[in-house]
């Protein structure tokens, strides 16, 4: 998530849209207070559970979320317990659920939960806590957040819910594709030559346009020649030239390279596919977007090694500057062995 410092318990549960990227529903969102060096506490990374997940293996999802934050210094927790289920007349719903999450967190070493009920992810909701009455407050409008405006100035988008999210892998006609296929093939067999040869001036001028087809992207210039698709689908689906692309960029050029993966997955098949899949999901991760590198994983249906890597990320909750460090650093080091001097 952002490196913005989110002030007020109300801005940090009406701020759990803009962190996971979608308006979340039947959920329950744990936010981690990590102590810092110099004291003090920072947001640590978000993990949102469906509800019905929680109901069912209290046990195993307190388990994950011990692996996920065991690394980290979490001096508190926070579990929003977001739903639209009807309030009992004389009490909270789904307390059952949060006795039984925070009495498994407790014995899997995590501090206690301060579980909150969240009825909606709208302005002027009135959150509740589960264990002190007393305790309330109101929600401002989400969309009006400081991390929600950071956001958008990356280029990015809050989508309505996690549906909206996973549909952005909707595929392009048949038509669309179908037309690519020949191209994408020619193009996929001189890449493999090409890489065969170890022709590495070659490989540089691939390299070279793929950076120019992320710089267009960032300006809002998307290629729209069937023959300059085909050849970056095609280099895409080279794991050398892929890897190359997942240098440390700026967040609004790592936004660029997603939607340019993800502009190319829509119009390609596997087994190209599921390489495009994963660049999206790396680039989503290594910008905080857990929700969203997840649904690119589920759309890499190929094997892929990226994607698999991405997957145990995931599931251990690493910290996205870490990764999106050691993917820097990868990533140049192809690049250096190809004689591309370090410019981004």
């Amino acid at each position: 998530m952002s490196a913005l410092t989110i002030v007020g318990l109300d801005n940090v549960l009406s701020s759990i849209p803009a962190m996971l990227t979608f308006v979340p529903t039947e959920s329950i969102v744990f936010l981690p207070l990590v102590s810092e060096p110099g004291g003090g506490q920072t947001l640590g990374p978000v993990a949102r559970v469906d509800l019905t997940v929680v109901t069912a293996m209290p046990d195993t999802v307190a388990r994950q979320l011990a692996r996920v934050f065991s690394v980290l210094p979490v001096a508190s927790l926070i579990a929003a317990v977001i739903t639209t289920v009807d309030e009992p007349a004389d009490d909270l719903p789904c307390r059952s659920e949060v006795a039984a999450i925070s009495k498994a967190l407790s014995e899997n070493g995590l501090p206690e939960p301060e579980a909150l009920f969240v009825p909606s992810m709208t302005a002027g909701t009135l959150w509740r806590c589960y264990l002190h009455p007393c305790h309330i407050g109101v929600l401002p409008d989400p969309a009006t957040t400081a991390l929600a405006a950071s956001t958008v100035v990356a280029g990015e988008s809050i989508k309505a819910s996690r549906d909206d999210l996973a549909r952005r892998f909707t595929p392009s006609p048949d038509s669309d594709r179908g037309r690519l296929r020949p191209l994408v093939a020619a193009a996929a067999s001189a890449v493999a030559v090409e890489d065969g040869a170890d022709d590495r001036r070659v490989l540089r001028g691939r390299i070279a346009s793929m950076d120019r087809a992320v710089s267009d992207v960032d300006k809002g210039r998307y290629p729209d020649r069937d023959a300059v698709i085909a050849e970056l689908i095609a280099a895409f689906g080279t794991p050398v030239l892929r890897d190359a692309m997942l240098i440390t960029r700026t967040r609004e050029a790592t936004v660029a390279l997603e939607d340019l993966a993800l502009y190319l997955w829509k119009l390609t098949e596997e087994p190209y596919a599921s390489h495009l899949a994963a660049v999206v999901a790396a680039s989503a991760y290594r910008r905080g977007d857990g929700a969203g590198a997840a649904t690119a994983v589920d759309a890499a249906t190929e094997s892929c090694v990226l994607a698999q890597l991405i997957s145990a990320v995931l599931q251990r909750g690493l910290r996205p500057s870490k990764v999106d460090e050691l993917f820097g650093q990868a990533a140049q080091t192809v690049r250096a062995d190809l004689g591309i001097p370090n410019q981004l």
